[in-house]
């Protein structure tokens, strides 16, 4: 960089607006570009301008200058200069000009991307357990976080610092950490996109649906899980410019689904409120463990049934994993998660073309295939699909009102095709229920998947008669 000759001057400047080390500004989604404001007072006499001098890669990337006007001994000025989002780190030089020049302010490592939330309970935290390997080699330069997941008002207000992300802890961590899986899909998505990501992790385990409401009269109440989250956002200035939360929670309310109906209807419409410009929630469907019972599927359907109505939430599926300890996810557990996570929310939101069965695979009709009702067809929603069906995931499929059972499962392209063991006219619905990633009862990979490994969802649903078996549609059930 240039050297700096130094101008006489009384002048001091104090900032209202300034980059700091490590920050992440929101970038346009039309241009690419993000402004990086910078403004204040120049307070004294000497300088002329005020010249914000941008490098990138050792270059000089932009110079922006303002004349400098005083009225008595005090001179405003406000500059927007901006930056792309790209790879790259940005250093800014503050520059006072009186002839020559004299550096006020250097700042480095400041980028441009996007903004992400996650939060839920445990999952959504995603600590590091039971000895499982780091995270560490998921991190990158161009993951960023800001702020720490603190239980405390006085602890969160305290901490308003920019950091590079880590992935082994979420909670009570000034170090950086955003979660296992978040931290993977922060990877994936920079090297896919290009383009660097700011991610806060809010999660906080075992708490029911009601830990997480916001406090209308205060939104940003410091004594409540989504007032310090929405705080944080404040503070980073990325609360305008939020792209989707990543929600995993619903263990501690299972059996409650009214209560967790409620509960997250409201969270939905308070975050469309706070974050104006979010686009997307994925809303993670539980996992049979950690109070998820196998068998209890009214929850986990409600779930799958949230895009039929919010165009905007889009479901991610935990099936199809086996790495997972009844409650939690090892190391492995959490990439896989976070793989599958990251190729929908590429195709999704970024346009990528690596769009073959990145969406978890999901019924859109269900019926008698054979005439006397020992067969049912499952036909998925994406006519791309190309599904795989272990022989062992049998034991998932569960016909309530019926003692008939699956004896064995066929693909072909996006359709499952089940042969029973009898008639099977009595079942009030079909059922698919997932299982437990250690229960040690079923072998490896005893999933429904498609192509890429994605879990079929879980799901209980009416089955159609034969006869209507050609009308492929939504089916609408209200449990």
């Amino acid at each position: 960089m240039l050297g700096w000759v130094s101008v006489a001057s009384s002048a001091t400047v104090g900032y209202t607006a300034c980059p700091v080390n490590k920050q992440l500004y929101p970038r346009d989604l039309n241009n690419n570009l993000a402004a990086v404001p910078i403004s204040g007072n120049v307070t004294g006499t000497g300088p002329s301008a005020i010249l914000v001098r941008i490098w990138r890669d050792g270059m000089v990337y932009s110079e922006t200058q303002q004349a400098l006007v005083f009225s008595g001994n005090v001179a405003p000025f406000s500059l927007a200069p901006t930056i792309e989002a790209v790879l790259k780190n940005y250093t800014v030089d503050v520059v006072l000009v009186q002839g020559g020049e004299t550096l006020d302010k250097q700042i480095t490592e400041v980028v441009a991307g996007d903004a992400y939330l996650i939060n839920g309970q445990s999952n959504a935290s995603a600590q590091i357990d039971n000895g499982y390997a780091s995270a560490a080699p998921d991190e990158r330069a161009f993951i960023r976080t800001f702020g720490v997941n603190w239980d405390a008002a006085a602890q969160t207000a305290a901490d308003q610092v920019w950091r590079l992300a880590r992935g082994d802890d979420s909670l009570w961590k000034s170090d950086g950490s955003i979660g296992r899986w978040g931290l993977r899909v922060g990877r994936l998505l920079t090297e896919e996109t290009h383009v660097p990501v700011v991610i806060l992790n809010g999660g906080r385990g075992a708490m029911a649906i009601d830990h997480f409401q916001r406090n209308d009269a205060n939104h940003t109440d410091l004594d409540t899980n989504y007032g310090r989250m929405f705080a944080r956002t404040i503070w980073a200035g990325v609360n305008n410019h939020v792209r989707a939360v990543l929600w995993y929670q619903g263990e501690s309310d299972n059996g409650n689904k009214a209560v967790h109906e409620a509960g997250f209807l409201a969270l939905y419409n308070d975050w469309k409120n706070n974050y104006p410009r979010l686009e997307r929630v994925y809303v993670h469907q539980l996992h049979v463990g950690c109070g998820v019972i196998k068998d209890q599927l009214d929850l986990r359907e409600w779930q799958r049934r949230l895009p039929d109505t919010y165009s905007d939430i889009k479901v991610i599926s935990t099936n199809g994993n086996d790495e997972h300890d009844g409650c939690h996810y090892t190391d492995l557990g959490h990439q896989q998660g976070g793989n599958n996570l990251a190729a929908f929310m590429a195709a999704d939101l970024y346009g990528s073309a690596n769009t073959a069965n990145t969406t978890a695979p999901n019924p859109e009709s269900i019926y008698f295939s054979s005439p006397t009702f020992d067969e049912i067809t499952i036909v998925m929603r994406n006519p791309t699909d190309v599904m795989s069906f272990n022989a062992g995931a049998i034991r998932d499929f569960i016909l309530p009102g019926s003692a008939v059972t699956v004896t064995s499962g066929t693909v072909s392209n996006n359709t499952v095709i089940l042969s029973l063991n009898g008639d099977a006219s009595t079942a009030t619905g079909l059922g698919y229920t997932g299982h437990q990633g250690d229960d040690i009862s079923y072998g490896s990979g005893e999933w429904v998947v498609n192509a890429a490994g994605v879990g079929l969802l879980s799901f209980l649903d009416t089955i159609l008669p034969a006869t209507n078996g050609v009308v492929l549609g939504n089916l609408l059930q209200t449990y």
